[in-house]
């Protein structure tokens, strides 16, 4: 459950020289912003965090069940769900902070 945008790519800062070209393999994270209030204040196109989730518990559900469903697949180990909320409920703090 994403909490922000995240890209594969940097723009060159001017002083490097070829403003327009971009530098691979250093990607950027672009954080939703917190509210609808936020996003609207910024100009933001993107939904925010409240409006995508509602609440930290909200998200985490959603997380939690994502996970069941990789470990159902065999793409994560279940061993390994509990693990995959704690550290969501971090980024979410993180991005709250």
């Amino acid at each position: 459950m994403p909490l922000a945008t995240f890209t594969g790519w940097n723009p060159r800062h001017p002083e490097q020289g070829a403003p327009g070209d971009l530098m691979q393999m250093m990607g950027s994270t672009l954080a939703f912003a917190r509210t609808r209030a936020e996003r609207e204040k910024n100009s933001d196109l993107r939904l925010s965090i409240a409006e995508r989730y509602g609440s930290r518990t909200a998200y985490l559900d959603q997380v939690r069940e994502a996970a069941q469903k990789l470990a159902a697949a065999r793409h994560v180990l279940a061993e390994d769900i509990e693990a995959i909320v704690e550290r969501a409920g971090r980024q979410w703090d993180f991005f709250h902070a």
